[in-house]
């Protein structure tokens, strides 16, 4: 029996609606845009491999966990999230409402080695408050609103989990 479920993934700050299929020999692919991709398990992670309609083999490499927050493409990391269609629609109407999360949350597990704000700083949308170092990579993370930074958990080469909370900003009223 085959089994498919739909999912929405960001890849950087790109976002793509793919359908995960599972058949009965528990092979996995995954659908994107038109095209599929094989999905393989390789020791300690998944390569996700496309066909070579296009003379192009990509390699990504996820960590494993159900909901990944960290791939890689070439050896260069890229953060990911994974979410339902659900989710994904409830985000979006909050976004819509001016309600959208002024929460900045590790996407990888990593060490932070900049921190570019500071408790009550006025910060401008997708202006650049924490720079986190994941796969030897240093990734920028930048304020989802504009607001007022009010809270700061952020410390200089402290070791974060994925998910772990940041900084928080409360976010501009216009009126």
């Amino acid at each position: 029996m085959t089994r498919k479920q739909r999912l929405v993934v960001d890849v950087g700050d790109v976002s793509h609606d793919a359908t995960v299929t599972f058949d009965d020999t528990g092979r996995a692919t995954v659908e994107v845009a038109g095209r599929i991709y094989e999905v393989t398990p390789r020791g300690d992670h998944v390569q996700i491999v496309a066909p070579t309609d296009d003379h192009h083999v990509y390699a990504v490499s996820v960590e494993p966990a159900s909901s990944p927050t960290a791939a890689a493409v070439a050896g260069v990391a890229v953060p990911v999230r994974v979410r339902s269609p659900h989710q994904a629609a409830l985000e979006a109407l909050e976004r819509a409402a001016g309600t959208a999360s002024g929460r900045i949350e590790a996407p990888m597990p990593g060490r932070i080695v900049r921190v570019l704000v500071e408790e009550g700083a006025t910060v401008e949308k997708d202006a650049p408050c924490v720079i986190i170092e994941a796969m030897k990579m240093e990734n920028e993370l930048r304020a989802p609103v504009a607001g007022t930074v009010t809270r700061l958990v952020a410390e200089v080469d402290t070791a974060v989990d994925a998910g772990a909370l940041l900084c928080e900003i409360t976010a501009t009223v216009d009126g």
